[in-house]
């Protein structure tokens, strides 16, 4: 192996490896040096510069890459038909509860215009459905009906949006905790009906 700056001879001439960027260094005789120092002198041509390779990405970056571009998400798909499935839920059951739950029929209703107002959001496109969805989750969070649904929600838009490894995972999980906010309603609307015959005290 031979390297720059490295001498080796060929017989009685003796050859000294020089850098690639400097001129080429002949071996001739005194007439000849002569003659060539006389001469024109004619540089060498640089080599152009090897651009560097690109950046190899990792297996899983890859992965999510090519999952990305060949499986649309569901999971917003999901959040926002759920999220107007609650919001019927939530403006139909209290109006048809009025008689018993008195005020309280006027004012979740307005709770379930949120949510469908949200869910429309989502299925649009529009990223401030986010931020509200952030308020509606909170809200969940905070009553036994909805808590599944609140929590799934924030951690949905905290870890899995817009991930497509764990799109499926988040679909499932919006699609059971709605199913659990619908049926909950229903629970509560038909034992309200059933054991509250005066309106509640507020």
């Amino acid at each position: 192996i031979i390297r720059e700056e490295d001498v080796f001879s060929m017989g009685d001439v003796y050859v000294r490896v020089l850098p690639d960027d400097m001129p080429v260094t002949l071996a001739m005789s005194k007439a000849e040096a002569a003659a060539y120092q006389s001469s024109p002198r004619i540089e060498a041509p640089r080599r152009a510069a090897i651009p560097p390779p690109p950046a190899r990405r990792s297996e899983s970056d890859r992965t999510y890459t090519s999952i990305r571009k060949r499986a649309p998400l569901i999971a917003p798909q999901a959040l926002g038909v759920v999220s107007i499935a609650v919001s019927i839920g939530l403006i139909l059951g209290p109006l048809s509860l009025a008689s018993q739950i008195g005020v309280l029929a006027y004012i979740v209703p307005v709770l379930g215009i949120a949510s469908a107002i949200a869910g429309l959001g989502v299925l649009s496109g529009g990223r401030w459905a986010r931020s509200l969805h952030y308020v509606l989750f909170t809200i969940w969070t905070l009553t036994c009906l909805l808590a599944p649904f609140g929590v799934i929600g924030f951690a949905y838009q905290m870890r899995g949006e817009e991930r497509p490894d764990t799109d499926t995972f988040f679909t499932a999980l919006i699609a059971i905790a709605g199913v659990l906010a619908i049926i909950a309603l229903l629970a509560a609307a038909f034992l309200v009906k059933v054991y509250v015959p005066v309106p509640l005290r507020l």
